[in-house]
């Protein structure tokens, strides 16, 4: 049996793709269970499933739980697994993974960030790193006739961009209608090329930029998180659902 964290829609969709399977946030929910699906969080440092008040150790202790699929584990969920002999597969450490749900965001975020009456392809937009994500943003773009560049600070990101024959600068010393970053990191800017810049971040903490300096500047600035899930949840599902089918398939 199949026990499935309750949390966003992605989960649901998940769910029904299943042929047997338990869906819930409460631990009496759950029985015979041997594969568990934690949200991508997983567990804090108590041990805790994340949005929920059920102690993965309670949960383990009730059920002959072998498989424990989630998005990232820490330590805690790490050394647990070890400890009882639990395979733990984490999504976003597989290539194939990362791959497809980066090419469900980058077209995400093309259509969550339209508005008005122009097309943002019209515009002229910047992507800061050139990793799974900022790869098939380019590729849109051009698909569409964008006028775009790409900044790295990355020496083979860089290779790689001016391989594929976009146009890759080094430093941000020019104005941007729209800038879409993919990097983890303060980039380093003279915040007056971004005074009438929009900026959709799509990196995980400590983002791209200093929001003192956002803030002082008055730059529009969003961060763009959980894109798939907003965009198509039931494709997400299915990103997850096919990882899954690929564990006990080989």
């Amino acid at each position: 049996m199949i026990g499935i964290i309750k949390g966003d829609l992605r989960y649901y969709y998940l769910y029904k793709l299943m042929d047997k399977a338990i869906i819930s946030n409460k631990i009496s929910d759950f029985y015979n269970l041997d594969v568990l699906f934690l949200p991508f969080g997983g567990i804090d440092n108590k041990y805790i499933i994340k949005n929920t008040n059920i102690d993965l150790r309670d949960l383990l202790k009730i059920n002959s739980i072998n498989t424990i699929f989630v998005g990232n584990a820490n330590k805690e969920l790490e050394l647990l697994c070890k400890e009882n002999n639990i395979r733990l597969y984490e999504f976003l450490k597989d290539d194939e993974f990362i791959r497809r749900n980066a090419k469900l965001t980058a077209k995400g975020l093309l259509y969550l960030i339209h508005e008005g009456d122009s097309e943002i392809y019209s515009k002229k937009i910047l992507i800061t790193g050139y990793g799974n994500i900022g790869f098939y943003l380019a590729k849109l773009l051009t698909f569409y006739k964008a006028n775009f560049k790409i900044y790295s600070s990355n020496d083979m990101e860089r290779k790689y961009s001016k391989l594929e024959g976009y146009d890759t600068i080094d430093n941000i010393n020019e104005n941007f209608d729209i800038i879409i970053n993919t990097i983890p990191a303060w980039i380093k800017v003279n915040y007056d090329y971004l005074k009438k810049t929009k900026i959709y971040d799509l990196a995980s903490m400590p983002y791209g930029f200093d929001s003192i300096k956002l803030n002082d500047n008055k730059i529009e600035y969003r961060i763009m998180s959980s894109i798939p899930l907003k965009y198509a949840a039931k494709d997400a599902a299915n990103i997850i659902f096919n990882f899954f089918e690929n564990v006990f398939n080989t």
